[in-house]
């Protein structure tokens, strides 16, 4: 799936991922490819990407916005 981390200044991530995990307001969630549609607001947490190859990339997070579309993810933090 294509995500997107971005701040109100910079692009943190943008690429293919595998998964993204997220601290959600009801608990932790993880997004795959070709989840469903959905909008949600995120707590502070970690955020973990995790791609094809190497180490899951960690990102720290105080709140924000999760919206997955059709295969593509928007995180605004």
């Amino acid at each position: 799936m294509k995500l997107t981390i971005a701040k109100i200044d910079k692009i943190l991530f943008s690429g293919e991922a595998e998964s993204v995990t997220v601290p959600g307001r009801a608990g932790e969630m993880t997004i795959l490819a070709h989840h469903m549609p959905l909008i949600t607001t995120l707590k502070e947490g970690t955020i973990t990407v995790k791609q094809k190859e190497g180490e899951p990339v960690e990102y720290p997070l105080s709140s924000g916005f999760l919206e997955v579309g059709k295969n593509e993810t928007v995180i605004l933090v």
